[in-house]
């Protein structure tokens, strides 16, 4: 009866996978059991030759008498559990204690943290590809103990096709590549419009400048043919050349030399 309860553990665990949250709970329990595995064969080591060595320094009539009360004390002694008179009987029974003590509270327990450490990051980054494999192994465990009249009912499994694809790792890095190339080319572009853009400002302050010097010209004639009444002042522009030149005649009268 007490091993029958103890195997409703392992039962439970497995109708678990099939909620998301348990799944990854009860996924990342039996990894951490599984890589405990060497670790439980070291820790084993270290307890049976401590537990040895205390049997042969104690007395006949002490607690380490006897391999099974040698195992027990000494795997209680890494508990916390122990009695300080047994190990001041002799120099070697205090040295031995203290060696344990100090290897197996902090080395071996350090050692165990890392390995759950590692084996909790391990599972978690794929937790969710995992939780579903876990689900659809469930559900074909299921299918293989339901008998075929319930499995010809339509109504639990309707006529649906499910397909699993290998994700191609060539044509995501394509892809990749391809999207790097794409960004690489919009930042040129970007650069060249910015260059368009200042050779516009440019043309457009040049522009300006132009019309400022015709503007100016212009005047300049006005002055002239303001100063000089008998000299006929005409103004000739090229609108291909876009220049103005003034051309001043000199009429003598009709009276004169």
């Amino acid at each position: 009866g007490s091993f029958g309860t103890l195997l409703m553990l392992p039962k439970m665990a497995a109708v678990a996978r099939g909620h998301e949250r348990m799944s990854a709970l009860v996924r990342i329990l039996s990894e951490i059991l599984v890589d405990m595995l060497p670790f439980l064969s070291l820790m084993g080591f270290v307890i049976l030759t401590n537990a040895f060595a205390f049997e042969l320094l104690s007395p006949d009539d002490g607690e380490y008498s006897g391999p099974a009360n040698a195992w027990f004390v000494a795997y209680s002694l890494t508990l916390g559990s122990f009695n300080g008179e047994t190990y001041t009987d002799s120099l070697l029974m205090t040295f031995f204690f203290h060696y344990f003590t100090l290897f197996v509270n902090i080395v071996l327990l350090n050692v165990l943290i890392a390995i759950i450490s590692d084996t909790y990051t391990r599972v978690t980054e794929k937790t969710a590809s995992r939780s579903l494999l876990q689900r659809a192994q469930l559900l074909l465990e299921l299918e293989e103990t339901m008998p075929q009249s319930e499995l010809d009912d339509k109504r639990l499994f309707p006529a649906w096709l499910h397909v699993l694809q290998r994700r191609n790792t060539t044509s995501v890095l394509q892809r990749d590549s391809v999207l790097a190339e794409a960004a690489e080319g919009k930042q040129k572009l970007d650069k060249i419009a910015v260059c368009l853009d200042k050779v516009a400002m440019g043309v457009e302050q040049l522009n300006a400048d132009r019309s400022s010097i015709v503007t100016r010209m212009a005047h300049v004639e006005e002055m002239v043919a303001m100063m000089l009444p008998q000299e006929q002042v005409t103004c000739t522009s090229t609108p291909d050349l876009r220049t103005a030149t003034a051309v001043r005649t000199r009429r003598r009268r009709l009276g004169g030399a």
